[in-house]
């Protein structure tokens, strides 16, 4: 993965930077998501395929440009109990569920689950990035059995703080809806 930055509004852009790199030609980094957290440093989270569930990978960066060195591929997003995300993840940071506010990440599935997400679970973190990763209650239960469903989700903060959660489902073999959920993040940081 890599990017460029641009300070004049698009008409220059700089030299390519990658943010990671893999060796093994068998496996590729993508998807990626970034957040800012509350401390103003930012979050990325990437799958990277050929891994055993495209499992979920994370780097932190003080100016959201300079993510160490590409060579690293980052932490797993896991929790202590080792529990994983795999397969498209998102990220969004929010003030509530600590001092330091919650980092929560979602993907397609947990590990190697793979069928119904009921309820599902976000992985959230109360640190900034560091430290444990927990396991709460995802928004809304969707059906992984079949490789569209949960495929790009979304979540932002609405009404303050409550979150709202999308992903894609689908009806039958042609047709997709989105499934949503709002409600208040349920935590159990400081």
């Amino acid at each position: 993965m890599a990017l460029v930055t641009s300070s004049d509004g698009g008409k220059n852009w700089s030299e390519v930077r990658y943010t990671v790199t893999v060796p093994d030609r068998a496996m590729r980094p993508g998807m990626p998501v970034v957040a800012q957290m509350g401390n103003g440093r930012y979050i990325m989270v990437y799958e990277i395929v050929g891994k055993p569930c495209c499992d979920i990978y994370y780097k932190l960066s003080d100016d959201g440009v300079d993510w160490g060195d590409p060579l690293w591929e980052g932490r797993r997003v896991e929790t202590p109990d080792g529990l994983f995300l795999g397969s498209m993840p998102y990220v969004v940071w929010v003030p509530q569920g600590g001092k330091n506010g919650t980092v929560i990440v979602t993907a397609k599935r947990e590990g190697e689950h793979i069928g119904m997400r009921d309820p599902g679970f976000y992985h959230v973190n109360y640190e900034n990035g560091e430290g444990d990763w927990h396991r709460v209650p995802m928004l809304i239960t969707y059906n992984t059995d079949t490789l569209q469903a949960g495929w790009s989700m979304g979540m932002t903060r609405i009404q303050g703080d409550k979150l709202i959660q999308l992903a894609p489902t689908p009806i039958d073999r042609r047709l997709m809806q989105i499934t949503y959920g709002i409600g208040k993040l349920e935590t159990d940081g400081e």
